[in-house]
């Protein structure tokens, strides 16, 4: 079974940090150069988001992953990887699989399609100011958000996002803020009573955004904002 070195590297940090949690910075198609590794499922192409998905998983396996194209091109087959044959892998969300590979489950998404960026501003110890737009175009989905966030620091020794850990299990509040083309969503985001002080750094903020259809299906996706925190 062929490894690429993205898998390597991940597999080493796991052994040495428990608890690891990384991701890219957006959810959206990476350069072409490396190509990225990625699985080609259902007529579209997920790619990975170098995140180790720790914790319980519910359900079984939906498919063995039984295909392989070379490591400098991207798949193109339903069922096919460019890093290797053989790997279980289970439905997670809208655009999100994770894949099975040796002992760790590996998350993988699609390219952006909701049109959502996401920027922040203004970050202190007490929290920052978030910006969220949208550029949708059918009008007939409403796109929305909530009050829950998680917090990353970037580990420059690894190359990896590392989630923070909250002082306590949050109980989040049910609010829901439309996100509209034609407004941005401005909404001041505190932690102090969340997490520890944040030493200097390089951080992200990541927002579950849901997409409720016309036809009544709920489809959620995770979006990211990068920030530092200084001395």
């Amino acid at each position: 079974m062929k490894q690429l070195p993205w898998i390597t590297a991940v597999l080493i940090f796991s052994l040495c940090v428990s608890g690891c949690t990384a991701a890219q910075s957006t959810v959206s198609a990476p350069d072409s150069t490396p190509v990225k590794a990625a699985v080609y499922l259902d007529d579209q192409l997920y790619y990975a988001m170098d995140q180790i998905i720790t914790g319980g998983r519910c359900g079984v396996t939906d498919g063995i992953l039984e295909s392989s194209c070379d490591a400098d091109t991207l798949p193109t087959q339903n069922g096919q990887t460019n890093f290797g044959t053989g790997f279980e892998y289970q439905y997670v969300s809208y655009g999100t699989i994770d894949v099975r590979i040796e002992d760790f489950w590996y998350r993988f998404q699609t390219a952006d399609d909701w049109g959502i960026t996401l920027s922040a501003d203004n970050a202190d110890a007490a929290g920052l100011h978030l910006t969220i737009t949208a550029e949708q175009t059918d009008l007939s989905n409403t796109i929305q958000t909530g009050s829950a966030f998680t917090l990353e620091k970037y580990q420059e020794e690894t190359g990896f996002w590392e989630a923070v850990s909250p002082l306590a299990e949050v109980a989040w509040t049910d609010e829901a803020y439309m996100i509209t083309p034609d407004t941005p969503l401005e909404m001041d985001v505190s932690w102090d009573n969340i997490y520890q002080p944040l030493e200097a750094g390089r951080y992200r903020i990541g927002k579950n955004i849901s997409c409720h259809h016309s036809h009544g299906e709920n489809d959620i996706k995770v979006y990211y904002a990068e920030f530092t925190m200084t001395e």
